[in-house]
């Protein structure tokens, strides 16, 4: 229940971060080759850093992070996406709406630091980041 609290306030940001940087919400004839500026826009500084926060990391030294898609990506093609780049989808996030209009899809994804630069190279990914520290609940 505490983590539903928190969706808002992780797509603001993820939202937020793709309007500043001006990138496009459609993903048909993206380049497959990104500039170091460019992926730099769509990859956490913590991540691009190879540094996978401890509330982020699983045992076996995987990450969660969450992957925004652009919004005419479907779903099927997103998880079919991930999985090519050896990340394994576990939580869909459908049809984020701001102002009565569709902006993207996300997937929170379990995946190694050393794929994520290579999925995010790929056209149809918007933005990666860690996923959030789970909220402290005080008493």
């Amino acid at each position: 229940m505490g983590n539903k609290r928190c969706l808002p306030y992780i797509l603001v940001f993820a939202l937020s971060l793709i309007l500043l940087s001006g990138c496009s919400l459609s993903y048909e004839n993206k380049s497959p080759q990104l500039t170091e500026g460019e992926l730099k826009n769509k990859v956490s500084p913590r991540l691009r850093a190879g540094d996978m926060p401890e509330w982020a990391r699983n045992p076996d030294g995987s990450g969660n992070v969450s992957v925004v898609f652009h919004k005419d990506l479907s779903f099927s093609n997103a998880q079919d996406l991930v999985r090519k780049y050896n990340g394994i989808p576990v939580l869909l996030i459908e049809d984020i709406t701001v102002n009565d209009s569709t902006w993207f899809n996300s997937l929170v994804v379990i995946m190694f630091s050393k794929d994520i630069l290579n999925l995010a190279k790929a056209g149809e990914v918007v933005y990666i980041e860690e996923v959030p520290p789970r909220p402290q609940i005080y008493k």
